[in-house]
């Protein structure tokens, strides 16, 4: 090979342009309208047609021919188009393609996979909208998908929201409620164009009392399709959203028995609350009308017995898309390259293929491990996973080490601040505290078993003050009386850990003095203190005073004896008044110039004698 040779090679190898991922190619949600496509009478999200037109743009000086992009469009059933793609065109020239991929049962959102077209030049830029017509995934299975979607809308103004990768579109949709009663046995079919299947679901009528036993069952007439056994789903709900369709399952107890024309579950004891329902799916075996029964028969717990057919007749299903109805059908899932998950049937012939394949296509997982150094930038590395595999994503994170300054300030409140290293990795940390207060200590006593100290903080620049609590020394207390008008009380405090001393000056009483004489050599007081208020006793004894006794007789009945007590130190007189004793009285004449009495008085008690002496007569 020559040098010119290898440098068109080496050229031709540069203008090569690997195609890419890109996103921000849809740029808004200019509508979403509903078209009443079978006289449904009403607007719920699960009729269709619904008709979104979106806004797009795509750039060449940003995107090539061969980039590709993704809408994703959650909670979107299926398109309802007999067309499986759309071009994104203006005046006729298309600037990508873009498969319709319908989510179904397969994924939670349908799809619209685009490549960019080798129309677009670096030097084009185009923009234009489409419009999309689809219908809204609103549960009609117990298929995690189908309850996961049937959380999605309420009735009333609901916002929908696509996505461009990053970039969401979203505008606000009113859906109808359902007209059907809730409480009667619900039945849903519903088309999956492409697995060229009906789905269906049965729900029993509501039994409030909860179920005691019985059973349900879907039976095909005239074998006019084929029932999917192993389809088949089996649950109970306590939660149906406002199109009637389940949002939960939980397990119970039954038994089943499933053919190509019969699906019958029986159950017993399910609780208040609870609707058992089961669903398959079911293949056309021909032209001719399809026609259901679906039977109910069961006793409520309250006594309540339901026993009754609802049939329904269902117009042939035929997969205008791929014409390819009542196929066998394979699902499988692939991780691939790219970021978001798409769904894709496999090439089909119709003419020769009994098998069709739709393909989930998601992307390769990723695992992130996340470690630090010391140091100052973050570092990415991946490790590339093959299709099938796992990628792993190391991100290596810096941590600074700090150093920290402490310095002084005049203003209030500690502050700190960080000064990050940008050339290494040890960050300066400075910390700024405020002069502090001066101080002034206080010593308070309070009921306290030991000392306490707390500091009472002023605001920055005053003066802090610290308490010292001291307990409160024991007291001794003592009363006195004294020239005080009410009680006074004196403290005598002493230092910590002594007994201090409390003195209660109470008021003097009143006293009431009496003397009174005894044997005593010398005159004795003795007080006799009441409590404060009342009156004391002072009592005076006195020695007696020494007595002087006459006995005198009188005009009494009995000795009598009368005390006159003089002042102390005197001599007092006592007086005996005895009784007078009789007397005899005798007369006599004598030598007597006159009469003469003479009164001889004896002991107290005997009889005295009274002589009368008269003169003598003359002769």
């Amino acid at each position: 090979m020559n040098l010119i040779t290898f440098i068109l090679l080496l050229s031709s190898l540069i203008t090569i342009v690997t195609p890419k991922e890109i996103t921000g190619v849809f740029t808004s949600f200019n509508s979403l309208t509903y078209n009443d496509a079978a006289n449904y009478g009403a607007q719920c999200p699960g009729y269709p047609t619904w008709i979104a037109t979106l806004g797009w743009s795509l750039d060449g000086s940003v995107a090539s021919p061969g980039d590709s992009f993704t809408l994703i469009m959650p909670c979107v059933f299926k398109f309802t188009s007999s067309e499986t793609s759309v071009d994104l065109t203006v005046d006729g020239v298309s600037y990508a393609t873009c498969n319709l991929n319908n989510g179904e049962e397969f994924t939670t959102f349908s799809s619209m996979s685009c490549v960019v077209s080798s129309a677009l030049t670096s030097t084009t830029q185009a923009l234009g909208a489409v419009s999309i017509p689809f219908s809204f995934n609103v549960g009609g299975s117990g298929s995690s998908v189908d309850l996961e979607d049937a959380t999605c809308f309420t009735a009333g103004t609901n916002t929908v929201t696509f996505k461009d990768g990053d970039n969401e579109l979203s505008i606000n949709a009113v859906f109808d409620k359902t007209t059907a009663s809730v409480s009667d046995e619900i039945i849903s079919v519903r088309s999956v164009p492409s697995i060229g299947k009906l789905q269906q679901i049965s729900i029993a009528k509501d039994c409030p009392s909860g179920y005691g036993s019985g059973y349900m069952s879907i039976i095909i007439k005239d074998n006019t399709a084929v029932m999917d056994c192993s389809s088949v789903h089996i649950g109970i709900t306590n939660e149906l959203n406002d199109w009637n369709q389940p949002m939960n399952s939980e397990s119970f107890s039954y038994t089943k028995s499933c053919s190509a024309t019969e699906f019958i579950v029986s159950f017993t004891d399910i609780a208040a609350g609870y609707r058992p329902f089961m669903d398959s799916f079911l293949t056309t075996t021909g032209n001719a009308k399809l026609t259901v029964d679906y039977h109910y028969e069961y006793t409520c717990k309250n006594g309540d017995t339901v026993a009754e057919t609802d049939r329904r007749i269902f117009s042939p299903y035929t997969n205008s898309n791929t014409g390819c109805s009542g196929v066998v059908l394979v699902i499988t899932t692939r991780t691939g390259t790219q970021t978001t998950t798409a769904v894709t049937t496999l090439p089909f012939d119709p003419s020769q293929d009994h098998t069709k394949t739709i393909e989930v296509i998601e992307p390769i997982p990723t695992t992130t491990i996340t470690t630090s150094y010391l140091g100052i930038t973050t570092s990415y590395s991946t490790i590339s996973g093959t299709v099938g595999g796992t990628a792993t994503v190391i991100v290596d994170e810096p941590y600074h080490s700090t150093t920290t300054v402490y310095t002084s300030w005049t203003g209030v409140g500690t502050t700190s601040h960080t000064i990050t290293a940008s050339t290494d990795s040890i960050d300066t940390v400075f910390v700024e505290t405020p002069v502090p207060n001066h101080t002034v200590t206080t010593t308070e006593y309070e009921d306290v078993s030991a000392a306490t100290t707390y500091t009472e903080t002023a605001t920055h620049g005053g003066t802090d003050t610290v308490h010292i609590i001291e307990p409160v020394n024991p007291t001794v207390t003592t009363t006195e009386f004294g020239s005080v008008s009410a009680p006074t009380t004196i403290t005598y405090t002493n230092q910590p850990g002594e007994t201090d001393t409390v003195i209660v000056y109470d008021p003097s009483n009143p006293t009431v003095t009496t003397t009174k004489f005894g044997s005593v050599s010398a005159p004795t007081t003795i007080t006799y203190t009441n409590q404060p208020g009342e009156t004391d006793t002072v009592i005076v004894y006195d020695p007696s005073n020494p007595t002087v006794t006459t006995t005198e007789f009188g005009s009494v009945s009995a000795p009598t004896t009368i005390t006159y007590t003089n002042q102390p130190g005197e001599t007092d007189t006592v007086i005996v008044y005895d009784p007078s004793n009789p007397t005899v009285t005798t007369t006599e004449f004598g030598s007597v110039l006159e009469a003469t009495t003479i009164t001889y008085t004896n002991q107290p008690g005997e009889t005295d004698s009274i002589l009368i002496v008269l003169p003598q007569i003359q002769s």
